[in-house]
């Protein structure tokens, strides 16, 4: 079975910030390889983050992806680099929750 992966507008937006178009080919395409490989984020409902490189940061400090995979679809929800906000903020952990209870 193929992998669906939805990028909203919202993230679009947000990802152009980061990754140009080839990047975010390469990030989707290990994404859709090792869709489980995020770990999961308390209190998002079931989303999972996961670490990406990010210009010169490597992994440790570089994008976080936050997304949410069910059904063979990956729903891509939040992006953000590490050295401009640790974690996902309560508000936004919330948000997610109430995405995944919308797709269910």
């Amino acid at each position: 079975m193929s992998i669906t992966v939805i990028e909203p507008e919202y993230f679009a937006r947000n990802r152009a910030k980061y990754m140009n178009n080839q990047q975010f080919r390469l990030f989707r395409d290990y994404l859709i390889c090792h869709p489980e490989n995020g770990v999961v984020v308390k209190g998002t409902g079931g989303c999972r983050k996961i670490r990406w490189r990010y210009q010169h940061c490597g992994k440790t400090g570089g994008i976080r992806v936050v997304y949410y995979y069910a059904r063979q679809t990956i729903h891509l929800m939040f992006i953000y680099v590490k050295n401009r906000q640790k974690e996902l903020t309560m508000k936004e952990r919330a948000e997610c929750k109430a995405r995944v209870k919308h797709l269910c």
